[in-house]
């Protein structure tokens, strides 16, 4: 690892709690498989819902090795929904090759 890697490397397996940005809107279920996407201008990911008409933002990731890993690789995203409520969902995110 060089001097400014910032712990960013593969693979990564985190579980995290997320607040959900629209409740009610899209319908998400433990064992679903939810997309993401690295905003690189905000520096944030992007959580999204597969719905009937196309995908919906149902939250956001802050945490920084995600966000490091995904910046710096080229890498594949599997998610796993743990756990979800009106307000919030526990996602297993692993970052790999």
């Amino acid at each position: 690892m060089g001097l400014f890697s910032f712990g960013s490397s593969l693979p990564v397996k985190k579980t995290l709690r997320l607040k959900r940005l629209k409740p009610k809107w899209w319908d998400v279920k433990i064992g679903q498989n939810l997309n993401v996407w690295f905003d690189k201008k905000n520096y944030l990911v992007n959580v999204y819902a597969i719905g009937q008409v196309g995908e919906c933002l149902v939250a956001h990731i802050e945490d920084s090795k995600i966000c490091n890993t995904l910046n710096k690789y080229d890498c594949y995203a599997d998610t796993n929904v743990k756990y979800v409520d009106d307000k919030e969902i526990e996602l297993e995110v692993h970052l790999h090759e």
